[in-house]
């Protein structure tokens, strides 16, 4: 295995190079929720991604807004 510094360039060309991500949430009954999401990221790492008004992953979000991105 390769061993790099993970600066915050690496990091940042990481995700660029990639679009998809398993979003996880936590539910009503403080269990894990995950959902795969296509996303995009800016340069000062904003994340975007779309998702309907009335979804899981989003309700979710919007009880608590810890959540684990996973590329």
């Amino acid at each position: 295995m390769l061993e790099r510094p993970l600066d915050e360039s690496y990091i940042l060309t990481f995700l660029q190079e990639h679009t998809m991500a398993i979003l996880s949430t936590v539910n009503e009954n403080n269990f894990p929720d995950a959902a795969p999401i296509y996303y995009s990221i800016r340069y000062n790492f904003e994340l975007s991604f779309v998702t309907p008004e009335n979804t899981v992953k989003r309700n979710n979000m919007a009880r608590q807004s810890h959540v684990v991105l996973t590329v």
